[in-house]
C-alpha cells in the first residue's frame, strides 16, 4: 500500500521545481495541501515550508523558510552571453539604467519569464554558489510611464509589489518624493516601514491610485 500511494503521489502531475534558497537546492516540490508555518493558513505545496505571501513579505525561501541571501532588485535590459559557464543553467548579462552591469543565472525549466523582451524588473537573490540567481522577472513599460509620488512622512519611504522592492527615499522637512516603476497589472504598495501610505496600479497604460 505504501508503494502504491507513492507512485499515486508521483503520478498526481506535481511540479518539480527545485529549491533555489541555495541550502536545499535539488528538493523536487509535489502538488499536495500544506500548512504555512508563518500564518497557519493552507495553501498548495505540503513540501513548501511558507505560503507565497509570507515567504515575500519575509524575503525568504518558500520551501524550507530560510531567509534568501542578498536579495536585490535589477532594473534594465538582459541580454544572452555566448559561452554559458553552468550545465543546466542559463546566464545573461543584465544592463541596469543605473549604468551598473550584473550576470544573472536562471534555471529556464523553472523560470518561464524570461522570453520577455526589452525593459524588465528582476528579482535576484544569491544561489549555493553564491552566484546571483533570477527569482523573478516582469516586463516593465518604458521610464517615461514610471510615476513620481509626492506626499507627506516623517519616515523614508519605498515601493513593494509581493517580492519586488525600491530603495527608500529620505523623507525631508515632513515630505518625500519618489519614483514608481510602470509594472503592468500589479498593485504597488508605498510604504513607511509596515504602514502602507497608499495603493496605485499601472493599467492599460495609466496610472491609477487604488486607496
Amino acid at each position: 500500500m505504501k508503494t502504491l500511494a507513492f507512485m499515486l503521489l508521483l503520478a498526481s502531475g506535481g511540479s518539480a521545481d527545485p529549491c533555489v534558497c541555495g541550502g536545499c537546492a535539488g528538493i523536487s516540490h509535489r502538488e499536495a495541501v500544506g500548512t504555512c508555518a508563518a500564518c497557519k493558513a493552507r495553501f498548495g505545496t505540503i513540501d513548501d515550508t511558507l505560503c507565497a505571501a509570507c515567504a515575500d513579505s519575509k524575503k525568504a525561501c518558500s520551501h524550507c523558510g530560510k531567509a534568501l541571501r542578498n536579495p536585490r532588485i535589477l532594473v534594465g535590459e538582459a541580454f544572452l552571453v555566448d559561452k554559458q559557464p553552468r550545465a543546466g543553467l542559463t546566464y545573461s548579462v543584465v544592463k541596469g539604467e543605473d549604468g551598473k552591469s550584473q550576470g544573472l543565472y536562471f534555471d529556464p525549466k523553472r523560470i518561464g519569464l524570461f522570453d520577455v523582451k526589452g525593459r524588465v524588473v528582476i528579482f535576484a537573490a544569491e544561489d549555493g554558489k553564491g552566484d546571483l540567481g533570477v527569482r523573478e522577472r516582469h516586463a516593465l513599460a518604458t521610464k517615461e510611464k514610471d510615476f513620481e509620488l509626492k506626499g507627506e512622512s516623517d519616515k523614508p519611504v519605498s515601493w513593494r509589489a509581493g517580492l519586488l522592492f525600491g530603495p527608500p527615499s529620505p523623507s525631508k522637512d515632513g515630505k518625500f518624493s519618489i519614483v514608481l516603476p510602470a509594472l503592468p497589472d500589479w498593485t504597488i504598495e508605498v510604504v513607511s516601514g509596515d504602514k502602507v501610505l497608499s495603493l496605485h496600479r499601472f493599467e492599460n497604460g495609466a496610472w491609477k491610485q487604488v486607496k
